[in-house]
């Protein structure tokens, strides 16, 4: 998949794409005279030798990907998977065309969003569940080392003002935690993948 971040372009992790809202992928689909809308069916013609001459249909949406740290992708799909990738490349060299998309193709792209929608969030949920609980532990032996360590310099203190001190600190380690550690319940709630429909259509190869 292709993950957009505003203002950004470059290579990551897992071979993904970094890219910006307004990459032509997103508007290669509505190459057509007149503006196209989001969530239109368009058509478009392409050479191309990565794919045999004939129709494809295809599918951009855009997944907000929410949790501990919130994405945007855009998912390109087809009613036939192992042409993904070179219909991707191949909209970005498309031109306006004139095919029809018909229901029976709407119903199969619409099929093989959910499946990959449903499968990628229950993943996404289960991943943010499983880092939440870490980090959760890495910061409740920090928590319990750090008090430690203040209770011990506590119980040395003579000076009144030393001990209104660590006092302080060890209600601040405890003020820390609780702000963390409900930071990172929330992103567990919250985690979601909400989807956007941008455009649906058919590529047909020359």
């Amino acid at each position: 998949s292709i993950i957009c971040q505003k203002d950004a372009f470059m290579c990551a992790e897992d071979d993904v794409e970094l890219l910006s809202p307004t990459h032509p992928l997103v508007i290669a689909a509505a190459r057509a005279e007149g503006a196209v809308d989001p969530g239109s069916t368009v058509t478009v013609t392409a050479h191309t030798d990565e794919l045999a001459p004939g129709r494809y249909p295809f599918a951009i949406f855009g997944w907000q990907t929410l949790g501990v740290r919130d994405d945007f992708h855009v998912q390109v799909l087809t009613t036939d998977g192992e042409h993904e990738i070179a219909v991707e490349r191949a909209l970005l060299v498309a031109e306006a065309g004139d095919a029809t998309l018909s229901s029976t193709e709407l119903d199969l792209l619409d099929a093989q969003h959910y499946d990959r929608w449903a499968t990628a969030r229950a993943e996404h949920i289960e991943r943010t569940t499983a880092h939440v609980d870490a980090q959760l532990a890495s910061l409740q032996l920090s928590r319990n080392a750090r008090l430690a360590q203040l209770e011990d310099q506590l119980a040395a203190a003579s000076h009144p003002n030393i001990v209104r001190m660590r006092e302080a600190e060890l209600r601040a380690v405890e003020y820390d935690f609780d702000q963390r550690s409900e930071r990172l319940r929330r992103a567990v709630e919250r985690s979601d993948i909400t989807t956007t429909m941008l455009y649906r259509g058919v590529l047909e190869v020359l």
